[in-house]
């Protein structure tokens, strides 16, 4: 009777390689973490000078917040899934086991950029004479 007991439970596969995930949701947070930063520093860009406009054509040029919540987040998410299926995958197969760190750096880097780039705009004077006799 034992016998037919084990037998009857079903195994439970691993898909991973026993470790916690620890690193991939913490890059995954900061990678969404620096998407709020270019989201909010591009909503402060546009207030500090009414005449900005936003360059992506996705968001439009002049995105309200749930607008680039709505299309950054989503596109975020997609990256960060990608990533943990290249991270699945490399892990079955025993190759380019932290390959998905490109991605989660690259998505990390570029917002990242562009928050500060959003907020060296945003902080910066622009002369009402549009130059002339201001310094």
């Amino acid at each position: 009777q034992a016998n037919i007991q084990e037998q009857s439970q079903p195994e439970v596969i691993r898909a991973t390689s026993g470790h916690p995930d620890r690193r991939f949701w913490f890059l995954a947070a900061v990678q969404i973490a620096a998407t709020v930063a270019d989201a909010e520093t591009t909503q402060w860009a546009l207030r500090s000078h009414p005449g900005a406009h936003e360059l992506n054509p996705l968001f439009g040029p002049h995105p309200d917040r749930p607008r680039m919540y709505g299309i950054a987040m989503s596109i975020t998410a997609a990256q960060i899934l990608m990533q943990h299926h290249v991270k699945t995958i490399s892990e079955r197969n025993g190759r380019l086991r932290n390959g998905w760190i490109v991605g989660a750096a690259v998505n990390t880097g570029f917002h990242t950029f562009l928050a500060v780039h959003n907020a060296r705009i945003a902080t910066s004077y622009t002369c009402p004479a549009n130059g002339s006799g201001c310094r």
